[in-house]
């Protein structure tokens, strides 16, 4: 099987990255403290891996992954009732966000990004590719 997953840098304080995935419904499933910070989360569209860096900036180094999904408007509701049931709101500015469910040309997406300035968009394309 193919597979690709990406590896994104993070703020140093890994745990805190770790926060929000886990209130999107992500879980952790792998994490190292030593000698350097990493982890893995996944759920049932996709796997991310971190890699803390004590010089990251948000500001500086955003990167970016496109998640092919079926179900988009189910995964979108649900990652947003998630989000409020940990937050108390749904977080659609600053960071950490979501985006509202949008359709283009070719697909139906919404975008997460997370404390470090990190995007996925999540897409459903609008026919076969």
């Amino acid at each position: 099987m193919n597979k690709t997953v990406p590896i994104f840098h993070c703020i140093y304080d890994i745990e805190q990255q770790l926060e929000f995935y886990t209130a999107l419904g992500f879980k952790t499933t792998y994490l190292q403290k030593a000698p350097y910070k990493f982890a893995t989360v996944e759920n049932e569209f996709t796997e991310i891996n971190f890699f803390g860096n004590k010089n990251f900036h948000p500001e500086y180094s955003p990167s970016g992954a496109y998640a092919y999904v079926e179900n988009i408007e189910q995964l979108h509701t649900r990652l947003k009732a998630n989000l409020k049931s940990h937050y108390g709101k749904i977080p659609v500015k600053g960071l950490p966000r979501i985006s509202r469910l949008n359709k283009t040309v070719e697909d139906r997406r919404f975008l997460i990004t997370d404390l470090s300035g990190n995007s996925i968009i999540v897409g459903e394309p609008l026919k076969e590719l």
